[in-house]
C-alpha cells in the first residue's frame, strides 16, 4: 500500500512517504539509554556518526511495519521503534540548534543547505499533523517535550526519563559542535541506508517478528516471550480466529509495558521470573519454562487457551507487583520479607496478593507475614547454602483452599525454628551471631533500623520502610551502618580493642550517608552535642552515655551491646536468660 517490501531506501525517503508512523501500545516504550546500557544506545548512535567514513554507506538496519487497519495512512512500527524514536529526537534537537545559530557566512550557508523548515516538515510535522507517535502512555510527554517544545519537564517514568535524557544529550552535544559537523551528521542520518518490510495484518507481522527476533538478538526475556506467545496463538488458532487471539496477547502486553515504566524495585525480567516461579511447574528459565508448558499440551485449542490465560495472569502479576510496591513503603509486614530476601519473597507475596489483595494488611495475615520475617532474618545466620523453600511454597500455595494460609503459617513457624529443611537451631545461630565481635554486615543494618524504632517514644514518627530503602530521598539520605569509635583513628587503637570492639554491635550505629561523611574519623567525644542530638533516638542514647561516662570505650560498647542484644532476642523470638554480654 505504501512501501515496497524489502526495498533498500534511506531514512529521508522513508519519512517523505505521506504516512504517519505510530508505535502501538503493545510494544515497549522508549528504552535506549544515554548511560548504563550494554546494548546500542544514544551515545553509541552519535559515536557511530562521529566514526563513520565519508565514503562509506551508513546502515541503520531493518524496519518492519504493519498497516493500521483502523487509521488510514498510518503504519504501525513493529520492529525498529527504538531507532526511529531516536532519529526523531535527533532531528528535533538539530532543528532547534540550527534555528538558534548566529548567521555567519559559514553557518548561514550550512543552515540554508539543511533548511530547518524542510527538516521540521519531514521528520516532525506535516500539514499540521505529527509525523511520529510514540506509545500512548508517553504520547503527551513526547509531544510536549520533543515535537512541540511546550514543556521541558523531566520524566516521571523510566521511558520518559530516557526520552528527556536523550533530548538533553543531543541538545548539549549539538551546542558544543561546529556547524559543518552538524551538517555532516544530518546528511549521514538522512542518507542512512535501511530496508523495510510492510505487512497488512497482525498474522503476517506476528510470523515475521517471531522469526526475526527469536534468533539470538539482544532482546529481554519478556520481549522474546511476547514473540513466542503471539506466534503460538497464530500457529494454533482456528482459521479466522487468529486476530482475536493475537489481540488478546497484545492487549495484555500493552498493560504489562505500561506497568514496567511504573515499577521501581524490579525490572521486567525479574517480575517475569517471579511470576513463573509462582505459577509454572518447572524451575527452568522463564522462556524455556513457558515453551515446555505449551509443548506438553497436545491439542491446538488447549495451547491457545493456555497462552491467553498465561498472558492474563502475567499482566495481573505486573499489576500486583506495583500494588505491593505501593504498600511496602509504609507497611513493614510487606516490606520486611522483600528487604531481607527479595528474590525468594516476591513470588509468595505476588501469590498472596492475587488471592487477598490489601487484605494482607489485616490482622488475619499479620502472624503469617511476621513469621515469614522471623524465618528470613534467622536464615542469614545459618551456614552458607542453607535452603530457602519460599519459592516452592509460592508454587504450591492455593489461596482458594481454606487451610492454605494456616498450612503456610505452620511451615514458616517451623522454618523460623529449625530452618526450611530442618536440622538447624535457628535461635542458637542468631544468639551466636549476636554475641560474637563482628557484626559489621548487612543483616545488622536491618537490626539497627528495628532497634532505632524501638527506642522512639510511643506516638513518635517511626522510620518507615520507605526511609530504610530511601525510595524518595537523595542518595545522601540512604541509611548505612557506621562506627561510633571510627575505623581509622588519629591514634591507633590497642589490638584488643580493634579485634573485640571496633566492629562490635555496641559500636555500630544506624546513620545516613551524609552524617557518616561529615563525621569522618572524628572520635565520638569530639563531635559535640549537636551531632548526636539528631532526630534518631539511638544517637541521643549514645549522647546520654557519653555525657554520663565522659568517654566511649569498651565498657560503654559492651553495655550498649547488651541493650541491643536483649532487644533482638525478644524481637526475633530467640530469648534465652543465659545470654549475657560480658567483658
Amino acid at each position: 500500500m505504501f512501501l515496497n517490501n524489502a526495498e533498500k531506501r534511506t531514512i529521508r525517503s522513508l519519512f517523505e512517504e505521506r504516512v504517519q508512523f505510530s508505535i502501538p501500545s503493545y510494544q515497549r516504550a522508549y528504552s535506549w539509554e544515554v548511560d548504563g546500557s550494554v546494548r546500542k544506545h544514544v551515545k553509541q548512535f552519535l559515536l557511530d556518526l562521529e566514526e563513520q567514513h565519508p565514503d562509506k554507506d551508513y546502515y541503520l538496519g531493518h524496519f518492519l511495519f504493519e498497516e493500521d487497519q483502523g487509521c488510514p495512512n498510518t503504519l504501525l512500527v513493529i520492529d525498529g521503534q527504538q531507532r526511529l524514536t531516536t532519529v526523531v529526537i535527533f532531528f528535533s534537537c538539530l532543528i532547534r540548534e540550527l534555528k538558534g545559530r548566529s548567521t555567519t557566512d559559514e553557518a548561514a550557508g550550512v543552515i540554508i543547505e539543511l533548511n530547518p523548515q524542510r527538516l521540521d516538515e519531514t521528520y516532525l510535522r506535516r500539514d499540521g499533523k505529527r509525523r511520529f507517535k510514540t506509545v500512548k502512555s508517553d504520547a503527551v510527554f513526547f509531544n510536549d517535550r520533543i515535537l512541540d517544545r511546550t514543556s521541558l519537564k523531566s520524566g516521571d517514568t523510566r521511558s520518559r526519563k530516557r526520552i528527556a535524557d536523550a533530548d538533553m544529550f543531543f541538545t548539549q552535544k549539538f551546542k558544543e559542535t561546529d556547524t559543518a559537523t552538524l551538517l555532516r551528521w544530518a546528511r549521514l542520518v538522512e542518507g542512512a541506508v535501511i530496508t523495510t518490510f510492510q505487512v497488512r495484518d497482525k498474522v503476517q507481522a506476528t510470523q515475521i517478528f517471531s522469526f526475526q527476533n527469536d534468533r539470538g538478538k539482544a532482546l529481554t526475556e519478556l520481549e522474546k516471550l511476547k514473540a513466542v506467545l503471539v506466534y503460538q496463538v497464530y500457529l494454533n488458532s482456528a482459521e479466522n480466529e487468529e486476530i482475536e487471539a493475537i489481540e488478546h496477547v497484545e492487549e495484555c502486553f500493552a498493560e504489562i509495558y505500561a506497568k514496567t515504566e511504573e515499577i521501581n524495585l524490579l525490572n521486567e525480567d525479574q517480575v517475569l521470573n517471579h511470576h513463573c516461579t509462582a505459577y509454572l511447574k518447572r524451575w527452568d528459565k522463564a522462556l524455556e519454562n513457558v515453551k515446555h508448558e505449551i509443548k506438553e499440551i497436545k491439542d491446538r485449542a488447549g495451547k491457545v487457551k493456555w497462552v491467553k490465560k498465561f498472558s492474563s495472569e502475567l499482566r495481573d502479576s505486573f499489576v500486583h507487583v506495583k500494588a505491593l510496591e505501593n504498600l511496602l513503603g509504609h507497611h513493614e509486614c510487606i516490606a520486611d520479607p522483600i528487604i531481607l530476601d527479595g528474590p525468594n519473597s516476591w513470588p509468595i507475596l505476588i501469590k498472596l496478593y492475587k488471592f487477598f489483595g490489601e487484605g494482607l494488611l489485616s490482622p488475619k495475615f499479620s502472624k503469617c507475614l511476621r513469621t515469614m520475617e522471623l524465618a528470613l532474618f534467622k536464615l542469614h545466620f545459618l551456614h552458607r547454602g542453607c535452603a530457602n523453600d519460599l519459592p516452592a511454597y509460592a508454587n504450591t500455595f492455593n489461596g482458594e483452599a481454606l487451610g492454605s494460609v494456616a498450612e503456610l503459617e505452620e511451615k514458616l513457624e517451623q522454618a523460623s525454628k529449625i530452618s526450611f529443611r530442618g536440622g538447624q537451631n535457628c535461635d542458637q545461630a542468631l544468639r551466636d551471631a549476636l554475641t560474637g565481635h563482628n557484626q559489621y554486615h548487612n543483616p545488622f543494618g536491618y537490626l539497627l533500623w528495628k532497634y532505632e524504632n524501638s527506642l522512639r517514644a510511643h506516638g513518635d514518627h517511626q522510620l518507615m520502610p520507605s526511609n530504610f530503602l530511601n525510595l524518595h530521598a537523595p542518595r545522601t539520605h540512604q541509611q548505612s551502618i557506621d562506627h561510633i569509635a571510627p575505623q581509622e583513628p588519629v591514634i591507633a587503637y590497642p589490638e584488643e580493642f580493634r579485634s573485640d570492639c571496633l566492629n562490635d554491635l555496641g559500636n555500630l550505629v544506624y546513620m545516613t550517608r551524609s552524617m557518616n561523611s561529615s563525621k569522618r574519623n572524628t572520635p565520638p567525644l569530639d563531635m559535640g552535642d549537636a551531632f548526636w542530638d539528631s532526630t534518631c533516638a539511638s544517637h541521643r542514647e549514645i549522647k546520654a552515655t557519653i555525657v554520663t561516662s565522659g568517654k566511649w570505650g569498651k565498657d560503654e560498647i559492651v553495655a550498649r551491646k547488651q541493650k541491643i542484644v536483649n532487644f533482638a532476642l525478644a524481637r526475633w523470638d530467640a530469648a534465652n536468660p543465659d545470654v549475657t554480654i560480658t567483658n
